[in-house]
């Protein structure tokens, strides 16, 4: 078996691997290893050398060995002779245990080891062991190969890296099989269980929908109709499905409550019959015997033989006799049978009120005056009354009957008289009182509401009222008219509870309160607005209004323009040049022209200013003159600089905040570039400030700085030397032996020769003179000499802060800058320079080892001279510095100008948010207050919103913007913060959802007994029946059949033929013809 791809010679087949080898067709077996047939066959004719057969590890011709045979525990040995120096056959033959391993063993002998896949045969070679004997492949078929094996799994199984066969789960790896179904996964398969209605395909695989219309006897009596996994039934009419949904099944109408009333009911299959006794007859519905009697007259009452009060329309003998035993029926007319004869209970066997048909009888249309003082409402068998106010229902509910209110109520019309009327009652008032109906009472009329007092306030007295005048006035002999005799402070407007703004001293308050002012008087009074006259009249007879002419109690109004008087208002009107502002008051310069720092007696105009300016802006700080024309700025205190600038100088207007001017400082140092010449400005409130630079002095005007000539001033200010004046400063040329002094003394002094250069007057000693010195010597000593000494050697701590100079029989100290000898010239101290004219610092100076710093005040910052101090501008380095205001600078500070909504902190440096929601708790009314940075906001409730214009929360109206869900056959009514919804007449419900309500069934309809009642959405109709006429609400005699039906019309139903239109009626009040 297992036949090699290429052929062999039988040496190449047996020696090597081969295990059978066939010349022809018959395949012969090769020698087994070891014995004399193999050694002929293999060793003496070396088939395998050089590829592997047995050679001698030497070299040389293997020896004929002894004969090899197997032994039975795998030892395969010897039976011939080989060289005595042969022990491992391991390695004297190599191709020995092919597919295992060879391991020799003493004796000339040897063993196989065979590889995994392999087994030892009966010669002890290896052979393939076939694995599938065992059976390994489960739900497989085992394939053996050389060393190996491998499984072939059958269908639904797949092989896994351990060579078995796995169940392959279909439900999970295929999402297309057992739809309609639920898949269950078996060994080596699946199957599908179907949901209800569905059945498997032929192929098992999926669910396919069951025709149960197919069955036999499915849906009897009626219509079978397959779906998708299910069926229906549809009955046929009279026929009602079972409770399986399978059969039709005959419905028993016979036991429906009512049906074939005064009759018998016969059930029929799919349908019943009625059955009448002898009299009756089926109606047109076919479910109710009706009477056969003929339509006639009905009477209200029968009295001495005489039928009287004849009820509208036409009805049957039981629909009248039936209702009340004490009516008369027919032509002649004859009374109804008694209640409890024979007659009445064959005429009305369904009881009081209900006809022989077994309808029930509607008293309201049959006797339409039944409930007199009240509206009848029908009630089956019977009817009630519904009193009209001043009227009460007695015991039996039929009858309406007068309430004495006076009787009843012992405190109606109280302070008056009561009288009692049919329904009603009247109250008689005295004077000065009046009827109130919440109240029923006789109250005190409040003559104040009606405004009688003018010019005082109307205090309410006991049926009548006084007027009481303000001090300054006095009650004409009218009793109602306050004569003003004083005058006083109007203002324009009140903040915070005061009076602000002082439009005019002596105003009549009438006239204040109605025209520009909010309060009046000192200490002032808050206004109150007439109700009779409108804004700009007053009152001066009466209810009489007269116009106020605000131009003459108001002078000057029209600041800047002239006041032209109107009706009910004025009007200010501005020269050529000037604009109104805001405020409609005032006329402001709004122009932009040059500003001119000098104007000279002959009008002309020097040393303009760089950009254009406003005129209160050019004239209120350093202008001269301004304008095309060089006109002149107004005079100090004159009164055209006072209009001009009500603020004084320094400020100009800068618009209006709560109706009053808003007046800004004018920072002359941005303005005017070129101010405070050789010096540094700083604005101030109102003005500025020039601080001029070491060496200069502010000019005549106090506008720039001008140059310092200290030589002339001080012609001996340098001492021994010359004077030399320079821009802002001096210099000294010094004699000889003389310098400039150090810091700011520039003066000259004398040179200490000595303490500079200690080197002089070697040997001896130095002494300074004025702009010299000269050398004292003492008697000769010798360097080398013993006592000489070089004390700066031998300490390192000599002369701190200096050099050490070694001098003949001494030393001395040469200092650092900053530091001066001792007067035994033996060590260095530091020089104090802030005792020297405080170091030349302006303000303060501070001395340090060596050296010195100055330094300036709080709000203000060092020169670059390092010595003079300058005022900080804090307005200018930080815009935000008054977070909420406005900055304005002053000398060494600032102050913060808060705008409405902040306030200033204590020391008036931060604007500080004002919290509206916690001052005033109730500012946002139906909301809650949420405060924000210099304002508020109100955050409203449901139903309330904030309105342009107000502060607060006020309610929506959501009726009149369609805010509201209420259906469309109600009403919207709106509430506070809310709305509600009320179904209109002919509809019921929640107002949300309204429908109709059905008159017909309920019996509220007012259609005559001889009518048919239809019902319509929101309302109803009546027609006449066969053999009456009428609009429907009446219907009487007979008519032919052309004009038999006459409809009631409502205002959904215009469609309906007018059979004869002079019996229209139309009584629906939201119908217009």
């Amino acid at each position: 078996a297992k036949d090699l791809p290429s052929p062999y010679s039988r040496m190449q087949c047996c020696c090597n691997i081969g295990r059978c080898w066939s010349a022809g067709t018959i395949p012969e077996m090769c020698p087994m290893r070891g014995t004399y047939e193999y050694r002929k066959l293999c060793i003496d004719g070396f088939p395998l050398v050089p590829g592997g057969g047995p050679t001698i590890h030497d070299g040389s011709r293997p020896y004929p060995g002894p004969h090899v045979g197997p032994h039975p525990n795998g030892m395969i040995h010897f039976n011939g002779f080989l060289p005595l120096n042969v022990t491992d056959l391991c390695s004297f033959y190599r191709n020995l245990c092919i597919n295992g391993r060879c391991i020799p063993l003493p004796g000339q002998s040897y063993r196989c080891e065979c590889n995994v896949g392999y087994q030892l045969d009966t010669r002890g070679e290896c052979i393939d062991a076939d694995e599938c004997v065992s059976n390994p492949c489960i739900h497989g078929d085992c394939v053996n190969t050389q060393g190996s094996y491998f499984c072939r799994c059958h269908t639904g199984f797949q092989s896994t890296a351990t060579k078995m066969c796995v169940d392959i789960v279909e439900c999970v790896q295929n999402g297309q099989i057992c739809k309609h179904g639920r898949c269950v996964n078996t060994e080596g398969s699946f199957h599908c269980i179907c949901n209800a209605g569905f059945q498997l395909t032929p192929d098992g695989r999926n669910c396919m929908d069951q025709d149960e219309c197919a069955q036999r006897n499915m849906c009897m009596n009626g219509m079978c109709i397959n779906e998708d996994g299910s069926f229906k039934c549809i009955c046929k009419p009279g026929f009602q499905l079972t409770a399986n949904g399978r059969i039709c099944v005959d419905i028993d109408e016979c036991q429906t409550t009512g049906i074939c009333m005064n009759g018998r009911c016969v059930n029929t299959d799919g349908s019943y019959r009625c059955e009448c006794p002898p009299g009756l007859v089926i109606g047109l519905d076919g479910r109710v015997c009706v009477d056969t009697h003929m339509r006639s007259t009905c009477y209200g009452g029968y009295k001495q033989g005489q039928c009287e009060r004849p009820l509208p329309g036409a009805f049957t003998k039981s629909a009248c006799c039936c209702a009340s035993t004490d009516y008369a029926f027919g032509e002649p007319c004859r009374p109804c049978p008694a209640a409890n004869s024979d007659e009445y209970h064959a005429l009305c066997s369904g009881g009081p009120g209900i006809t022989s048909a077994g309808r029930d009888i509607n008293e309201c249309a049959l006797d339409p005056d039944i409930c007199p003082n009240g509206v009848c409402e029908n009630t089956r068998g019977s009817y009630r009354c519904v009193c009209n106010s001043g009227y009460e229902a007695d015991v039996t509910e039929k009858k309406c009957v007068d309430i004495d209110e006076c009787f009843r109520k012992k405190l109606l019309c109280d302070n008056g008289l009561c009288r009692n009327t049919p329904g009603s009652y009247t109250c008689s008032c005295p004077k000065g009182y009046v009827f109130q109906p919440m109240s029923e009472t006789c109250e005190d009329i409040n003559e104040c509401e009606t405004n009688p007092c003018i010019n005082g306030n109307c205090k309410n007295t006991i049926s009548s009222y006084l007027c009481e005048c303000f001090p300054g006035s006095t009650l004409d002999a009218s009793g109602n008219l306050c004569i003003e005799t004083v005058k006083g402070t109007c203002w324009l407007q009140i903040i915070n509870e005061q009076c602000e703004v002082n439009i005019n001293g002596a105003t009549l308050k009438s006239q204040c309160c109605s025209t520009l002012g909010a309060a009046w008087g000192s200490p002032c009074m808050s206004c109150k607005i007439d109700s009779v006259c409108p804004r700009g009249y007053t009152r001066v007879n009466g209810t009489i209004c007269d116009d106020v002419n605000e131009c003459k109690v108001f002078p000057g109004v029209c600041a800047n323009g002239d006041c032209v008087n109107t009706a009910g208002s004025f009007q200010c009107l501005c020269s050529h040049g000037m604009t109104l502002d805001s405020s409609g008051r005032t006329c402001v310069d709004l122009r932009l022209e040059y500003c001119y720092l000098r104007h000279d007696d002959e009008e002309e105009c020097t040393i303009p200013m760089r950009g254009r300016f406003r005129v209160d802006a050019c004239c209120c700080s350093v202008g001269a003159a301004w304008g095309p024309d060089c006109d002149k700025c107004p005079e100090e205190g004159s009164e055209e600089l006072l209009a001009l600038c009500p603020r004084g100088r320094g400020f100009s207007r800068k618009g209006e905040i709560d109706g009053k001017p808003f007046y800004k400082d004018i920072n002359e140092c941005r303005t005017i570039p070129d101010i405070c010449h050789n010096g540094r400005c700083r604005n101030t409130i109102g003005s500025f400030r020039c601080r001029c630079h070491s060496g200069f002095a502010l000019d005549s005007e106090d506008r720039n700085c001008t140059d310092i000539n200290e030589c002339h001033i001080s012609p001996d200010l340098c001492g021994p030397g010359h004077c030399v004046n320079t821009q802002g400063s001096f210099d000294c040329e010094c004699f000889e032996g003389y310098e400039s002094g150090f810091m700011m003394m520039k003066n000259c002094m004398d040179i200490n020769e000595c303490e500079r250069d200690p080197l002089l007057c070697r040997g001896g000693n130095c002494e300074n003179t004025d702009g010299s010195f000269r050398c004292v010597c003492p008697h000769a000593l010798s360097p080398w000499s013993e006592d000489y000494i070089n004390e700066c050697e031998l300490s390192d701590n000599l002369c701190k802060n200096g050099r050490c100079v070694n001098m003949i029989g001494r030393y001395q100290c040469a200092c650092n800058t900053g530091y001066q000898a001792t007067p035994d010239k033996q060590a260095c101290v530091d020089i104090d320079e802030c005792t020297i004219l405080n170091g030349g610092c302006e303000t303060y100076c501070t001395n340090s080892r060596g050296s010195y710093e100055c330094s300036c005040r709080n709000g203000y910052a060092l020169m670059p001279d390092q010595r003079s101090c300058t005022d900080i501008d804090e307005c200018e380095d930080n815009a935000d510095i008054c977070d909420g205001g406005q900055c304005a600078n002053v000398p060494g500070e600032y102050r913060c100008l808060c705008y409405d909504g902040f306030m200033a902190s204590e020391d008036m440096k931060t604007c500080l948010d004002v919290n509206e929601c916690e001052l005033n708790p109730n500012i946002c009314l139906s909301g809650s207050c949420e405060n924000t940075k210099g304002s508020f906001i109100c955050h409203c409730e449901l139903g309330y919103s904030v309105k342009k214009g107000t502060t607060g929360c006020t309610d929506i109206n959501e009726c009149e913007i369609s805010a509201h869900n209420c259906d469309q056959n109600s009403i919207c009514t709106n509430t506070p913060g809310s709305f509600r919804c009320e179904c209109g007449e002919g509809w019921s419900g929640d107002g949300i959802k309204c429908s109709d309500v059905d008159e017909c069934s309920n019996g509220t309809h007012k259609c005559s007994t001889n009518a048919e009642c239809t019902n319509n959405a929101g309302s109803y109709r009546c027609l006449c029946k066969e053999g009456y006429k009428g609009d429907g609400l009446t219907c009487t005699g007979k008519s032919d059949k052309s004009s038999a039906y006459s409809p009631l019309l409502y205002p959904d139903r215009h469609d309906l033929p007018l059979t004869n239109p002079s019996s229209l009626s139309f009584v629906n009040p939201y119908f217009s013809k």
